[in-house]
């Protein structure tokens, strides 16, 4: 799902690949081996501050999916101000 928002003033744009607001759901899909959620937090920590900037359902964790090493994910939300702050 495309997406532009403007989180305190930083206009963002990304892809996400599976939302869905009935439950809320939001999965990205990872390839390789390696499971490296930590690498991705920033990735969905934005995902699910913009679904909540658009006022979508949100869940309060995120997936990642793993194709290569069959494996899921859950990445926690985490504060998205910080983050943003240090890209102004």
């Amino acid at each position: 799902m495309p997406f532009l928002v403007r989180l305190d003033g930083l206009a963002i744009r990304g892809k996400m690949d599976l939302y869905s607001g009935d439950p809320p759901l939001l999965l990205d899909w990872k390839t390789g081996e390696r499971v490296r959620a930590k690498e991705y937090e920033v990735q969905v920590a934005v995902y699910l501050a913009a679904l909540r900037a658009l006022k979508l359902p949100a869940p309060d964790h995120g997936k990642l999916v793993y194709v290569d090493a069959e494996q899921i994910v859950d990445v926690p939300e985490k504060p998205v101000a910080p983050l943003i702050e240090a890209f102004k």
